[in-house]
């Protein structure tokens, strides 16, 4: 075969190629901008993905409570879960107030943890954590103290922040990755009078490395605040990366990620054209809902946040590939039945390459989900959880604790009785 003819063959199949291959993967190029000041990389996203959406359908892999009468509740509310490195999958059953742990495949495995104040011991938690030296972390937000034990449920001695302030701290999230681990929190501040709010690196033992981000707070009425003041929601909306990076969305009506070095430093900004939602009048008139009954109960003294708008970004979740899922309150809304929702999905330096939606066993109105990993897990009836609310007088004073769930609800609305159950997929 002589030159000429290969040439020839080479340039048809490019020409084949051209007309079948979608238009986004031929020419799409990112639309963005980029700039260095003082520093730190800005990366300015447009409102459209570089590649477009588009809906993947994730493998189901396992389930739990498949064979439990609705009368035989083995399984409560599960919280969160997460993965070892070994495959072995841990369920925070925040009801029962234990672990249960199952293999890669779903096979129950063990339980660990127990219900109670002693050590391997917890209650009134939504969050744990694998610390950086292999022990379990459990999260008992209000005091803010972290119950540890080892991976066959071995108590392990327990750490307080804040200088162990009984009834003036509060962790509003945590998250580990490798040698790093790092706390959203407040605490109250007896000089000031207000609360500190950090966000920070501890140890394994709990004592502060490096502070990510910090700030001071004082609300001139005097009333307790549940949801926290708008300036200080960075304790809340963050993520890690396996890298010691701390990615934060600290602003309600702003899509923006402020990506903080280790060490503390801001080093990018990563942003994205975007239009803030306004919320339904049916949200709102729930929100006064349950600020009347906060009024009933503690005569004004309860102030829940409220807005009349809806968070930019809800969530941000890192894939083991790299890329940052994000999830913003466009991508959950009007979602196609049997969809979660659609992530924002954004490569290593911040380019918003597309939009990928979901699709699973998922009510919008009832479950939850999780990203862990390259695994979804759907928390069926989740929604349906009840709302805590408990005073804790001890030490001398009075601490509200509010745990997130369904609230005020019409006592004459229909139950539904089925059992809380997690659903595993795989991602593609």
């Amino acid at each position: 075969m002589n030159r000429s003819t290969i040439i020839s063959r080479f340039l048809a199949m490019f020409i084949i190629l051209s007309i079948l291959l979608p238009t986004s993967l031929m020419a799409a190029s990112w639309q963005g901008t980029e700039s260095t000041k003082n520093g730190i990389h800005n990366v300015i996203n447009p409102y459209e993905s570089q590649y477009g959406s588009s809906i993947v359908q994730p493998k189901e892999v396992w389930r739990t409570n498949e064979e439990e009468s609705e009368d035989e509740l083995k399984q409560g509310f599960i919280t969160d879960i997460k993965i070892d490195e070994d495959g072995d999958i841990y369920l925070l059953d925040s009801t029962l107030n234990v672990i249960n742990v199952h293999s890669p495949n779903g096979d129950f495995l063990r339980q660990i943890g127990r219900e109670g104040e002693g050590p391997g011991e917890f209650r009134n938690v939504n969050e744990f954590m694998l610390m950086p030296n292999g022990n379990f972390g459990v999260l008992q937000m209000m005091p803010a103290k972290v119950v540890t034990m080892d991976r066959q449920g071995i108590a392990g001695n327990y750490f307080s922040l804040c200088n162990g302030a009984r009834g003036l701290s509060l962790i509003e999230r945590a998250e580990s990755k490798g040698q790093f681990l790092a706390i959203g929190m407040s605490c109250g501040n007896f000089e000031s009078g207000g609360v500190d709010y950090f966000l920070a690196f501890v140890d394994s033992q709990g004592e502060i490395l490096q502070v990510i981000q910090q700030k001071t707070e004082i609300d001139p009425t005097g009333n307790i605040n549940i949801g926290g003041f708008h300036e200080n929601e960075f304790i809340e909306y963050w993520t890690l990366a396996s890298d010691g990076r701390v990615f934060v969305a600290p602003q309600k009506d702003q899509y923006r990620i402020e990506v903080f070095s280790p060490m503390g430093e801001l080093i990018q900004i990563i942003s994205r054209e975007f239009e803030t939602i306004k919320r339904s009048k049916e949200d709102l008139a729930e929100d006064k809902k349950r600020q009347d009954e906060m009024d009933k109960r503690f005569g004004g003294m309860v102030q829940i946040a409220s807005s009349k708008y809806e968070r930019d970004i809800s969530e941000m979740h890192f894939r083991p590939n790299g890329e940052l899922w994000v999830t913003s309150s466009a991508g959950v809304r009007d979602c196609p039945k049997g969809t979660i929702g659609f992530f924002d999905v954004f490569d290593k330096e911040g380019k918003f390459l597309r939009q990928v939606g979901l699709e699973a066993d998922f009510n919008p109105k009832k479950d939850d989900f999780l990203l862990v990993g390259d695994n979804l897990f759907v928390l069926k009836q989740a929604r349906a959880r009840p709302a805590a609310l408990s005073t804790d007088t001890s030490g001398g004073m009075s601490t509200i604790m509010f745990t997130a769930g369904a609230m005020g609800e019409d006592e004459d609305e229909e139950e539904d009785l089925t059992p809380p159950s997690v659903v595993c997929y795989r991602l593609p």
